[in-house]
């Protein structure tokens, strides 16, 4: 088995990162490459639309100030917290 296969396959090294500390790694990211301008590329994927549609104003202003980015959504409409 090769060093890949053996990393993908362990699941037994998976950590759980929270929400809020995501969501501070990406503003952290964001905010590198507004500084970064034109020599920036952001790749983003969201797990539901809402997450999406609910960013889309500061990718909007990342691509403004030139740099290129790229939004993905992997999946629907987020769950009701109800």
């Amino acid at each position: 088995m090769s060093t890949t296969e053996a990393a993908v396959t362990d699941r037994s090294s998976r950590r759980q990162i929270a929400k809020p500390t995501l969501t501070a790694l990406s503003h952290a990211v964001e905010e590198f490459a507004a500084a970064a301008g034109p020599d920036a590329t952001v790749v983003t994927l969201f797990q539901h639309d809402t997450y999406l549609h609910q960013a889309a104003g500061r990718y909007a202003q990342l691509a403004a100030g030139g740099a290129l980015v790229v939004t993905a959504c992997a999946g629907g409409v987020a769950p009701s917290d109800g």
